[in-house]
């Protein structure tokens, strides 16, 4: 699938950094779009902040709804959508365009039109103050005359209920103290410190900084009606009260807004320190699998489990769903509408997706270093603007792992390749290198008895021709190893059983070898026991010609050999032994690796390949056995395998 992406996306060519501010604002939209189109006019990175303040929680669900449709917005036109938490929004605002060196901030004037206490400043102006060195740009709102206030979602009865009595509770138990305290004989200043602890206890038990206002102005009216003279009455007979409960009102009032105002910073810290952890373990988790499907899976069940919503993964590769197994099945939406929708995801010019008209789900593309995997897709509603952000940084992990996993997956890839070459390297260095000596042989003789075979005597005609087969037969059998090496990289190492008597697989592999054994002395002892196998009679064979011949390869003239077949309980057990110089200890662990000849000094001067052995072990694995090498005291060595013994039943 062609990636449409990568010819609408305008990477960034200059050094400035274009910032958005998101609200809610019927306006917001078009502040978005001038924000992207200067963005594109220098060349910029683009992103979009949305600063999330407590009061945001109770707006109303058109405000909602309208600032999802703007994020939405937003990412269609590139935007890396941000979130940061506080009430301080100018302050929010400069603190991210420092940390993430914005140089061009494009906000609107119909978004910020609360009224202000006189003498404080308005937003642009604590901007200015707070980020002198951002360029800012000011969006007139043509439909000022219609002017957006931002509206909340009133609590219900029951919950302003349960604030009330909460404060009463609080004010109830400071006024019993404070009883304590007059009765203890205490100074007036320890009650009104109570008071004031209690205004800090309500603006934290209490989900309105309403009532700790109201907290404070009942505690100064309870002091003074209860505790100064005269008592149960509002009036004071000292000139300092009114000072005094001017000063108590004030001291709570501001303790309460404090508290109030430190709370909501500990609920976004929060937030914030939730999906740190979130990502952390949703990071290790994926990045501990090495299979594709398997991160996928993961990552269905990560989200379903945060944000209790159903979740689709577009697969790029398979071009097609992933259908987690808790999550939606296909009958619950159009298949064709939703994969329409993510192709768009995916072509998008943004790298957080979009939400297009006429679908179930909102899509972000999954993509890492400009590979595009796929897309995912969750039933937003109902997700605040920190939950799309623990969304999309979920769903970066997500690709940020199936990139590791394909990179991986490469790697592995490269080295298969570069393996192979090395096998193909080794087999034409030896054709081209070990291969010249027997074939020279060959002929050299046949050319000598052509032209000169009526003047050799019988015997050494005889010679010549014992070479000839001689190095025929060695050719022979490195062209078995070859192709078995070949088929066995193919996979095509396809095992042909059959239920054999093993003496007659090893009588036959000795009596080839016998006649190649070129002074060395080769013996076969067997229990005398009929012991069946269920083999591939051909590559045993070859197994135990390689054995022998690696014996007389390795072994001066005149050395013995012996092959034993032995009971071994369930297995049968064949041995090689010869009495030569053996193997170093530097080389016994590499014997059975591709193309290890060794050290040792060969009896002739034909070069092994290295392939021997290597299929000796791959042949006895393939059929359940092991292989083994030991010396042999005080000389020598051992090639032993073991098979499996195959129990036949004689009917007579």
């Amino acid at each position: 699938m062609e990636n449409v992406s990568d010819k609408n996306r305008e990477l960034p060519t200059s050094g400035e950094h274009v910032l958005a501010c998101l609200s809610s604002a019927p306006s917001n939209a078009r502040i978005i779009r001038t924000a992207a189109q200067m963005a594109k006019a220098y060349g910029a990175r683009f992103t979009a902040l949305f600063v999330e303040t407590a009061d945001f929680e109770k707006a109303s669900p058109e405000n909602k709804s309208r600032l999802q449709a703007n994020m939405g917005l937003a990412s269609e036109l590139g935007a890396e959508i941000e979130t940061v938490f506080g009430d301080d929004i100018a302050y929010q605002i400069a603190r991210f365009s420092e940390a993430a060196g914005i140089t061009k901030l494009v906000i609107g004037r119909s978004t910020f039109t609360k009224q202000r206490l006189p003498g404080k400043y308005d937003l642009v102006e604590n901007l200015l103050a707070y980020a002198p060195e951002v360029e800012i740009h000011i969006i007139p709102d043509r439909s000022a005359d219609n002017r957006y206030s931002p509206k909340r979602t009133r609590g219900g009865w029951l919950e302003i209920l349960k604030n009330l009595g909460i404060s009463v509770l609080i004010l109830g138990v400071a006024t019993a103290i404070c009883y304590l305290f007059q009765w203890l004989g205490l100074a007036d200043a320890n009650m009104i410190m109570v008071y004031i602890l209690g205004v800090l206890v309500t603006s934290v038990a209490t989900s309105s900084i309403a009532f700790s206002m109201i907290s404070s102005l009942a505690g100064v009216l309870l002091f003074n009606f209860l505790f100064t003279a005269p008592e149960l009455s509002f009036a004071s007979s000292g000139t300092e009260y009114p000072m005094t409960f001017l000063m108590m009102f004030t001291t709570a009032l501001i303790s309460g807004l404090l508290a109030q105002r430190y709370k909501r910073q500990a609920s976004g810290a929060h937030k914030i320190a939730h999906r740190l952890r979130l990502l952390f373990d949703t990071n290790k988790l994926l990045f501990a699998q090495t299979d594709r499907d398997r991160i996928i899976s993961l990552t269905a069940e990560q989200l379903i489990k945060l944000f209790k919503a159903n979740v689709l993964i577009f697969d790029e590769e398979m071009n097609d769903f992933y259908f987690p197994s808790n999550s939606s099945s296909p009958a619950t939406y159009d298949v064709q509408t939703e994969k329409k929708r993510a192709t768009a995801a995916m072509n998008s010019a943004s790298k957080r997706g979009h939400d297009q008209i006429g679908g179930k789900f909102f899509y972000l593309p999954l993509r890492a270093n400009d590979k595009l995997y796929g897309a995912v897709g969750m039933d937003s509603e109902g997700l605040s603007a920190f939950d799309h952000d623990t969304f999309s940084s979920v769903v970066l992990e997500c690709a940020l792992a199936l990139d590791n996993e394909h990179i991986r997956r490469d790697k592995e890839q490269a080295t298969i390749m570069a393996s192979n070459e090395q096998l193909r390297a080794n087999i034409l260095r030896s054709i081209s290198h070990d291969l010249r000596t027997p074939l020279t042989s060959i002929s050299g003789n046949a050319a000598n008895l052509l032209e000169n075979g009526e003047k050799f005597d019988p015997e050494t005609r005889k010679q010549l021709l014992s070479d000839i087969l001689s190095d025929s037969d060695w050719l022979i059998t490195l062209t078995e190893n070859l192709l078995a090496s070949t088929r066995m990289e193919d996979g095509a190492f396809g095992l042909r059983l059959s239920d054999e008597l093993i003496d007659d697989i090893v009588d036959a592999a000795v009596g080839y070898c016998k006649k190649r054994a070129k002074g060395r002395v080769i013996s076969l002892s067997s229990s005398g026991e009929l012991m069946f196998v269920s083999v591939d009679a051909k590559l045993i064979v070859q197994v135990l010609v390689n054995l022998i011949d690696n014996a007389i390869k390795y072994t001066p003239e005149g050395s013995h050999i012996d092959v034993k077949i032995e009971d071994a309980g369930d297995n049968v057990r064949v041995s090689v032994i010869d009495d030569g110089n053996g193997i170093s200890n530097e080389d016994k662990p590499h014997v059975f690796d591709k193309f290890f000849s060794g050290s040792r000094e060969i009896s002739d001067s034909r070069r092994s390949l290295g392939l021997g052995l290597y299929l000796c072990k791959a042949i006895i694995e393939a059929h359940g056995g092991e292989i083994r090498l030991k010396d042999n005291v005080p000389h020598g060595c051992i090639f032993e395998f073991e098979l499996k013994k195959k129990e036949i039943t004689i009917n007579e």
